[in-house]
This record gives C-alpha cells, structure tokens and sequence, in this order.
C-alpha cells in the first residue's frame, strides 16, 4: 500500500482498538451489551490512517450476569446497572504465507450496580471540614489523610461488579476500508 503522505510503498502497523461507545440494555427477561469498536492501520512511515473498521454489534448478555442482573432488579427495581470498558486488546490472528490475516479485538465488559450508602453525620461532616482546612494549610500526616480520605468516601455510591463479559470480534485485512 502507498502512503499518502509520502508516495511511498509501505507497511501498515495495527494501532490500539478505539471503544466509541459501550451500553446495556435490560428488559424483562434479557441484557444486551451494544458496542461500537474501531480499529485503524496506520503507515509505518509516516503514521497517516490509512485501513479502518468500526464494530458495530450487539450481544446477550452471559446467563450468569443476566441472573445476577434480575436478583439485583428484584430486591431494587430502581438499582443503577451499567456496563464498562474493563480493557481492550488488539487481536491479530493469520497473516502467514498463503493465509489470510484478520484483525480485531477483544474486550472485556464489566456488568456493575451502583449501591447508595448512608450518608454522612453530622460529626463526620465536620470532622471532614476541620480536616479539609487542615489539610489546604499543612503537609498532613498520612494517618489524617487516610482518615479525610476514609471521611470523604462516606456517602458516595459504591460500585460492584456482577460480572466480567469478553467480547471478542475480527475481519479479514481484505474487509477493512482503505482511507487513501
């Protein structure tokens, strides 16, 4: 492939996968995850985009996770279930004498719930307060940072993983759409 920039015949270096877009979607009896994952090869010279594929899929959710879902669904119907980018990898696979190479990635899904905690008293309020001033004037110690730190957590929603889902997909380096 010729590069754009430079008119030169060159080789193209895969880039890391772009994840533009990760949701869930619950209904009575199922959980789809939807993705939208973009890959680029760029010019090993001059690093222009010159290959891309974009991903667009969806899938079930695992029954493990699903069934996690519903018993959270159950004990609270309002709960926070959303899905997260755990990582994502480059996946190459083939390219040798007479086959075909494919790219792709692998993605990890982490299905979660956000739980509400009790909020802060009054005496923790102002604990944190004496030690937030405390700390903007002077080099605190680390015991009274960990305790602002502990003070500060109090409250905010605490996040837990019902389940890690991989999601894997890859297309042939024929099938990806050249740029240049």
């Amino acid at each position: 492939m010729k590069c754009p920039d430079c008119n030169k015949f060159c080789g193209l270096e895969m880039q890391d996968p772009e994840v533009n877009d990760l949701s869930l979607e619950i209904d009575d009896d199922s959980a789809t995850i939807t993705y939208d994952v973009r890959i680029v090869r760029n010019s090993a010279c001059c690093s222009s985009e010159c290959k891309e594929y974009t991903f667009s899929e969806s899938v079930d959710v695992d029954d493990e996770i699903l069934e996690k879902i519903k018993a959270a669904r159950a004990e609270n119907p309002d709960v926070d279930i959303e899905v997260e980018d755990g990582g994502v990898e480059i996946l190459e696979e083939g390219g040798s004498r007479y086959a075909k190479s494919y790219y792709g990635f692998t993605l990890q899904a982490n299905v979660s719930i956000s739980k509400p905690t009790a909020p802060r008293t009054a005496e923790q309020q102002a604990e944190l307060d004496r030690l937030t001033s405390d700390y903007a004037t002077t080099n605190a110690s680390s015991e009274l940072r960990a305790r602002r730190a502990e003070l500060f957590a109090i409250g905010r929603p605490s996040s837990e993983v019902l389940g890690t889902q991989e999601i894997s997909d890859k297309v042939a380096a024929s099938g990806m759409d050249e740029m240049c």
